[in-house]
């Protein structure tokens, strides 16, 4: 199929250029009720994700078209010539200036160890079912249903620069959902986590967390005013806030102008109050489902820096948009990695503040860095005093009001992509009361 859609491609004289990056999955799935098997399934597919470029030559400024369309092994030659000449038509109403594409490379040959090790995708999915159900072993709480992806996918781009790359990756997802009956209150969690390798503990641990989070929540009482207190964010949460300011350097952003982050751009001020980020990213990184050495535009990834000691070192992003802007094509990247910082447990118990454990939603203003959440469960520690759970309620702050006296602990976590600091503390934070 591959074959014949460049054949396709190549002999259109109306495209400028094209691209094709194919993906083929094998994927074993099971779909468990509590811990009986409800439905077990291998699937199989194969899709071709094809860009197409057209040149329209201009007195004042050459212009390049461009499509972006499926085709699917079903299609027919008929259909995809046709497909191909509807596509060459949209070109036409989306013009942007002339920019060049990625030239003929080589990537040197990664030999990523398989995720599952010697296992088949089948035993794999059986494996990681019986870890998940080991966690299943409390009275009042249980795995209410769940459901396991095992997968692996053969990526390969081919462009009309003569660029060919292959790479094959394996990876993991688990859907559960869990409920805890106590005090004449029942309590239902979901939770949907990625991994790249067979850690049987570690798909033990996430269910374990979530279970253990769905007891707290009964226990919790309601967020109360909460006046002088930073608030910790872990996980997920440390994830988010680093993955916008990573984006507030991406060429795309900044050209839409939805950021006014440029090199040398200064973040932080340096003094004794706050820790110095460096951020940085990565094509490949082990235990990571979003590893590739290449983006879907072709360009080979390299490990850059992008922001160091508080201070934006380079921008990042699409072929047309870094070129518009001058700037170096170190295209589109996944995975990154943080530095930590100095902030102690030792440090922490001097502190008021609250512990972030689960958030009903995350959500951070691309454009203004302000964010939100409504509190599920999270931990209260004042001075002198043990922990209390709290519910309900919800925290307000903004990143760049925050990010002066800003404190990374000393201890780094993975959270598949993401590897850095395992909490963060901030301070300039709104907390709203269970109403």
């Amino acid at each position: 199929m591959m074959d014949k859609i460049i054949e396709l491609l190549k002999s259109n004289p109306k495209i400028y250029a094209w691209n094709i990056m194919s993906s083929k999955k094998e994927s074993y799935q099971l779909f468990f009720i509590k811990q009986e098997l409800d439905m077990n399934r291998k699937v199989s597919t194969k899709e071709y994700a094809v860009n197409i470029f057209t040149f329209k030559e201009d007195k004042k400024k050459n212009k390049i078209g461009h499509s972006k369309f499926m085709i699917y092994s079903s299609m027919s030659e008929d259909e995809i010539k046709e497909k191909i000449e509807e596509q060459i038509k949209i070109c036409e109403y989306s013009l942007d200036d002339f920019y060049t594409f990625p030239k003929k490379t080589t990537i040197k040959q990664i030999n990523k160890e398989y995720a599952f090790g010697s296992q088949n995708i089948k035993d794999a999915a059986f494996i990681a079912a019986d870890a998940l159900f080991e966690a299943d072993k409390f009275d009042k709480g249980y795995i209410n249903s769940s459901e396991i992806f095992i997968n692996t996918d053969e990526v390969r781009f081919v462009d009309s620069k003569g660029n060919d790359f292959l790479f094959t990756n394996q990876n993991g997802i688990i859907e559960l959902v869990t409920s805890w009956n106590e005090k004449n209150e029942e309590i239902e969690l979901y939770k949907c986590f990625e991994f790249d390798h067979l850690d049987t503990n570690f798909i033990q641990r996430q269910a374990n967390e979530l279970l253990l989070e769905s007891s707290n929540r009964i226990k919790a009482i309601p967020t109360p005013s909460l006046n002088g207190y930073k608030v910790l964010l872990t996980k997920e949460y440390v994830k988010e806030f680093f993955i916008h300011l990573a984006n507030k350097a991406k060429t795309d952003l900044i050209y839409n102008r939805m950021s006014d982050f440029y090199v040398s751009y200064k973040l932080q001020e340096d003094n004794e109050n706050v820790d110095l980020i460096t951020l940085k990213l990565e094509p490949t990184m082990k235990n990571s489902t979003k590893s590739m050495p290449f983006d879907k535009e072709g360009i080979v990834l390299k490990k850059i820096v992008c922001i160091e000691n508080g201070v934006v070192k380079n921008l990042w992003g699409s072929n047309a948009k870094s070129q518009y802007l001058q700037k170096p094509v170190y295209g589109t990247y996944s995975n990154y990695f943080v530095n930590i910082g100095t902030l102690t447990n030792e440090e922490l118990v001097e502190e008021n503040y609250v512990e972030i454990v689960s958030l009903s939603d995350f959500i951070i203003d691309s454009l203004t860095g302000d964010f939100a959440g409504e509190i599920r469960l999270a931990y209260m520690y004042s001075k002198g005093k043990e922990k209390t759970m709290i519910t309900g309620g919800s925290i307000s702050g903004n990143v760049y009001k925050s990010i002066n006296s800003i404190r990374l602990f000393n201890e780094s976590e993975q959270i598949n992509n993401f590897i850095g600091p395992k909490s963060i503390l901030l301070d300039n934070v709104t907390f709203n009361k269970a109403k």
